[in-house]
């Protein structure tokens, strides 16, 4: 994943508008957006203001999987374990499981683990 969709993505679980962010960071809309998409590329002062405004370090906008490896599903066996722990997600979802492809539980909670990751960045102090 590209820099610049790490901090679209992370923005948004932020509820934060490219406006709000240009407002934090001293940069305009219009920079923000050509970051988010690639357009433009980012420099280390860059960087740092965005992830400041973001919370985060800069090291976590450069990662290059937003979920280390380890911490990704390989089978559908702990794929599976892990969603069905999900009781809150389950119930809300209404997701049957049993009519899912292995496949789709792999991906089905490694992007679990991803929502919940970018989600963290919102409540870490």
């Amino acid at each position: 994943m590209e820099v610049g969709k790490r901090i679209r993505d992370l923005r948004r679980v932020l509820d934060m508008t490219t406006y709000e962010l240009a407002q934090k960071t001293g940069f305009s809309q219009s920079t923000i957006s050509k970051i988010e998409t690639g357009k433009r590329k980012i420099d280390i002062d860059t960087l740092e203001t965005i992830a400041k405004a973001l919370k985060v370090s800069p090291s976590k906008l450069l990662e290059e999987e937003s979920v280390k490896k380890e911490d990704k599903f390989e089978t559908p066996g702990d794929a599976m374990k892990f969603i069905l722990e999900q009781n809150v997600i389950m119930n809300f979802g209404d997701f049957d499981i049993d009519k899912m492809s292995d496949k789709q539980v792999i991906e089905f909670a490694n992007e679990l683990l991803r929502q919940l990751e970018l989600i963290s960045h919102k409540y870490k102090k």
